[in-house]
């Protein structure tokens, strides 16, 4: 292939680095004359670290922001196509095609969240929640289906279920409108508190088949801590929701936060114990300590890992912020007692 004007490298866990550094290494052996800018959420939040990489121009937040002045200064001409960040809808879609599989496809509706929980990078990585219409929505996800046969779209988005009457409600009116024989994941974790009987059966109608939920905990004094963003009382009603709706007990996966800095291995059996009584499927979702958010300089303080030095320690198999109280068998055991309970359901 010719030169490349500019190559653009990107990396979305911290702990993915030695990824885009043996891209970047790659990149100048083929191409030393090119210029490599390196973005994604590592740089944006391990910026120091970052600096290691080898590449030219470091890029913290949304690339898209970024680009027109990268290639203004790089290559001395402006993108003034691109639109604003503001004007979502106005991108085209993501260059699935030229992948060489077609068995999923990832889909957002938005970036961003208006909850700040102190485990969370969201609003450090996207600071306004910004959303794209409903109808351009349905419109993207029959494009794929009618001209690339895509059956299998998985939602990514933080808070796809906040404030339902802006978003989830026509998007999945459309859907059901246009009939599309499609399946809908929600790996990432919706927001129990938005759960209504009508919100339910629209997830059911709709062929949202893989559902996800964040509840974290079931302890109320750490519900407060993280940020108050669902309780107990909460989980009950949208479970028996979903069970109206349709959905099973193993369908309703129920995210718990196991890990967190001081946490105990009695805490998190306790949450898996009242996941499982209220019907609800408990799912094992490790701490990941990040840099930036509200719980990081608690981790650093607690983690035998050297979290502050090395972003491999950040990767949550790890179990980075392991003790006493929860340590590596504890865990192991928390994870059988969760299958166990999914053959239960």
């Amino acid at each position: 292939m010719p030169q490349p004007d500019l190559v653009l490298v990107g990396s979305m866990m911290t702990y993915w680095y030695p990824g885009a550094f043996e891209a970047i290494r790659q990149v100048k052996r083929f191409f030393p004359a090119t210029p490599v800018a390196l973005g994604g959420n590592y740089v944006t939040l391990c910026r120091e670290h970052a600096a290691l990489s080898g590449a030219d121009i470091l890029v913290e937040g949304p690339g898209e922001s970024a680009l027109p002045h990268l290639c203004r200064e790089t290559l001395g001409r402006d993108l003034d196509f691109l639109p604003g960040l503001e004007e979502y809808d106005a991108y085209p879609y993501p260059a699935f095609d030229l992948l060489p599989w077609n068995d999923q496809i990832p889909i957002l509706t938005s970036r961003g969240c208006p909850f700040n929980c102190t485990y969370c990078a969201s609003r450090i990585l996207n600071p306004r929640f910004i959303r794209r219409n409903p109808y351009r929505v349905a419109e993207e996800i029959d494009f794929w289906y009618n001209q690339h046969g895509i059956l299998n779209f998985s939602f990514y988005d933080d808070a796809l279920l906040i404030r339902p009457e802006e978003m989830f409600i026509p998007l999945a009116k459309e859907l059901i409108k246009r009939d599309l024989p499609c399946r809908f994941h929600c790996p990432n974790g919706l927001h129990l508190k938005e759960v209504t009987g009508k919100i339910a059966k629209l997830l059911y109608r709709a062929g949202f088949q893989t559902i996800r939920f964040g509840f974290e905990t079931s302890d109320a004094r750490r519900q407060l801590e993280t940020g108050g963003k669902v309780k107990n009382n909460e989980l009950e009603r949208a479970v028996a929701h979903l069970r109206e709706a349709g959905y099973r007990n193993r369908d309703i996966g129920v995210y718990l936060l196991c890990g967190l800095p001081n946490q105990t291995a009695g805490e998190v059996r306790r949450s898996i114990d009242y996941v499982s009584a209220t019907g609800g499927r408990p799912i094992i979702a490790e701490y990941s300590p990040i840099p930036g958010t509200a719980l990081w300089e608690e981790a650093v303080a607690v983690s035998p890992f050297a979290l502050e030095k090395e972003p491999l320690y950040h990767n949550n198999t790890l179990l980075p912020c392991r003790s006493e109280k929860l340590n590596y068998s504890a865990y192991r055991s928390l994870k059988t007692l969760t299958r166990q309970r999914s053959q239960e359901g």
